[in-house]
């Protein structure tokens, strides 16, 4: 009786262990376990809106700081407006650098000529939202001036 009682003792142990591994692993009441996968979520999720024309999402993806300067009306016209220049053929997230409630993803696009971006991200309310990006000023809209990327 006592091997059994000690054996249940133990699967109690380990059951608690895991659920308590799980819960870190999957951000649990602390930081995401994982900042810069959640980064990486984040851009994909701007060029997945950019693609499908959801320029409500795609403003909704930026920091306050970005949005207190401009109305999701303004943002969704412009945008709707330059559609075209802000669409890629090919996007990738490379090296994603996280500082605390900051962090830094490296764009790297083409519409036919490849080039490079950095996108700043801010965490908000536990949620990673671009803080500005390439042709966007304000709520004006430039032409993106993206850096050429180095061939390797």
């Amino acid at each position: 009786m006592r091997r059994y009682s000690a054996l249940a003792a133990l699967v109690v142990v380990l059951l608690a262990i895991g659920v308590l591994a799980l819960a870190c692993e999957s951000g649990g009441d602390g930081p995401p376990a994982n900042d810069a996968a959640l980064v990486r979520q984040a851009a994909e999720t701007i060029r997945t809106a950019i693609q499908s024309d959801d320029w409500k999402t795609v403003y909704r993806s930026f920091a306050d700081a970005f949005r207190e300067q401009c109305t999701e009306a303004d943002f969704v016209a412009g945008a709707t407006e330059r559609a075209a220049v802000f669409k890629a053929k090919k996007f990738d997230v490379g090296e994603v650098v996280v500082e605390g409630d900051s962090a830094t993803a490296s764009i790297t696009y083409s519409d036919g000529e490849q080039a490079q971006d950095e996108w700043p991200f801010v965490r908000e309310d536990g949620e990673w939202h671009l803080l500005s990006a390439v042709g966007i000023e304000g709520c004006g809209f430039v032409t993106p001036t993206p850096t050429p990327a180095s061939n390797p």
